[in-house]
């Protein structure tokens, strides 16, 4: 399928376009700022080289870009009869692509560049931004609908496959009961049938398991082929009893066999649904890794565009005038300008978490987005103006410096979400290695969103900030007027809420990080597993156990 063969492979690529895309975008914007109404000449050798450079930059991108399109289309014709669903999400994304022109609008980009109009390319940039995550939120959403749909499939097959091992293990009690109580030959023939019974339902099950667990599906091929030797011998057995009862006979050869065949079937169910069950966690691990990156991406969009507010916000505290008594109409609409993108922004923050919350399985990144949330929206009730101050607002000296506090730690509280979700961390961490958080393999139990390491050290991260906050609050009221009280009482009530909320967190998220870490009780089909000998296995395979029953160290 030449360069990218299926959606997965070209899903990574859209991706790393558009990496590359939001690079590009960040140091055009940088330079938009430091060259605004230059010409070439102008400019430092330095601004000059750098035009150059995101120029080309710019024109590979595109290139890149077209390539991948083409390839979307390849793609999605020869899918087209395999895989409908796949293709068409392949066929919108590229259909999108052409309809928004995202290839014409990053030449153009270029284009703009290389006329040293930085502020023009910055802004197509982020149009094109715009149109290639909406490309990929068409994949990534036919992506999770596969690995959705395979979960379900999955678990359908687990269901079956237990059924299947806790029919065989009757199969295996019943020939055993039937051996000691020396049962008769009609005895016998039935359960060579309810034996021929369950290994066609056995060859079955392994037909639909072959598209999923084609491990599994070869695990029930072999556990039915000692099923239907099974069920021979049992028939041979009732022939034998036809000829010659021997009543005083416990258990014939016959009978014999087909117990040893039985217990080797139950042997084989249980690797089967173990390997089916290693499937149905790897799913769920694929969609929690899905899950992260498309929230790390999300909120690296929500950090660079709180930045630039930061950015903005920081220089206009600097450019105000010192008299409030000059303070001009320009002044006020340039606040109130970044006070909406920053409702914007916090808007956008909000249908972030609420993708969080429903998510479910962690504490702390809702709680830390919605401080992040609240800071956001101090900082936009300041830009405006709106800060509750008795008496004529003084801006200058209550407003802007709080504003920039907001912002600030908002950023550094997304730097931290970000962490946590980096997709260099070691997997055995999101699969509940060294008391990470759970994994995919607690039978069935969706793997966490980050493990609960990750959330201690944004709690922890989350006390730094409430005794930064404390420090600063008790400094700023030594000798305060009586705006600056009125702001203490309320930083003061804020303080005091986020304390409670860290002490619950911290509690909850150590007593679950101590459960994981305990050893989990083995499960009951596994106390006294059937052996191929008969019987139950009283073995001495438990946790810390050697032969004889005795501890590692040999004492009893």
């Amino acid at each position: 399928m030449n360069q990218w063969g299926n959606l997965s492979d070209i899903t990574k690529e859209l991706e790393e376009i558009i990496r590359l895309q939001r690079q590009v975008g960040v140091f055009t914007s940088d330079l938009a700022r430091t060259t605004l109404g230059k010409t070439r000449d102008q400019l430092t050798e330095e601004q000059s080289a750098q035009f150059d450079k995101f120029k080309k930059d710019q024109s590979d991108l595109a290139a890149r870009t077209r390539t991948l399109i083409d390839q979307m289309r390849t793609v999605s014709e020869a899918i087209a009869k395999s895989d409908e669903a796949s293709s068409g999400a392949l066929s919108d994304a590229a259909d999108l692509g052409n309809d928004q022109n995202v290839v014409g609008k990053q030449t153009s980009a270029a284009n703009d560049l290389a006329n040293i109009r930085a502020a023009n390319a910055s802004l197509t940039q982020q149009e094109v931004l715009k149109t290639l995550q909406d490309m990929l939120q068409l994949l990534r959403d036919r992506r999770k609908r596969e690995l959705a749909d395979l979960a379900k499939r999955l678990e359908d097959l687990k269901n079956k496959v237990a059924a299947l091992l806790e029919r065989e293990k009757q199969h295996l009690a019943d020939t055993r009961d039937a051996m000691d109580k020396n049962k008769d030959n009609q005895h016998y023939r039935t359960l060579a049938e309810g034996q021929r019974q369950t290994q066609r339902n056995t060859l079955e099950v392994a037909d639909e398991a072959r598209r999923d667990a084609p491990d599994a599906a070869a695990l029930l091929r072999r556990a039915a082929a000692e099923m239907i030797r099974a069920s021979g011998r049992l028939d041979t057995s009732a022939l034998e009893k036809d000829a010659n009862p021997q009543p005083d006979v416990k258990g014939d050869r016959d009978s014999r066999a087909a117990e040893t065949s039985q217990a080797e079937a139950v042997r084989l169910l249980e690797e089967a649904l173990k390997e089916v069950q290693r499937l149905a966690d790897q799913a769920a691990k694929d969609k929690n890794k899905e899950d992260r990156k498309e929230l790390k991406e999300q909120l690296e969009a929500v950090r660079e565009k709180q930045r630039k507010i930061y950015a903005n916000s920081e220089l206009m505290a600097k450019n105000l005038p010192a008299n409030e008594d000059n303070y001009t109409r320009v002044d006020d609409s340039n606040l109130r300008n970044i006070s909406v993108e920053q409702g914007n922004v916090a808007k956008e923050t909000t249908d972030v978490n609420a993708k969080v919350k429903a998510e479910g399985t962690s504490a702390a990144f809702p709680f830390v987005i919605d401080e992040i949330i609240k800071s956001m929206n101090e900082s936009k009730k300041g830009l405006a103006g709106q800060l509750e101050l008795p008496g004529r607002l003084a801006r200058l000296g209550h407003n802007m410096p709080t504003v920039l506090d907001e912002q600030r730690f908002a950023l550094r509280k997304l730097d931290e979400l970000i962490a946590a979700l980096e997709e260099d961390k070691k997997e055995d961490d999101f699969a509940g290695g060294g008391g990470g958080g759970g994994g995919g393999g607690g039978g069935g139990q969706p793997p966490p969103l980050v493990p609960t390491a990750a959330e201690l050290k944004l709690v922890k991260g989350m006390q730094l900030e409430v005794n930064r906050r404390t420090d600063d609050a008790n400094l700023k009221n030594t000798g305060a007027g009586e705006g600056d009280r009125l702001v203490h009482d309320q930083q003061s009530k804020r303080i005091g809420d986020q304390q409670d909320q860290v002490e619950r967190l911290f509690t909850d998220l150590l007593k679950k990080l101590d459960k994981q870490q305990q050893p989990p009780a083995p499960p009951p089909d596994q106390i006294k597993k059937i052996d191929s000998k008969g019987g139950p296995d009283t073995g001495n395979t438990g946790p810390g156990k050697t032969d004889a029953g005795k501890t590692g160290d040999g004492t009893p």
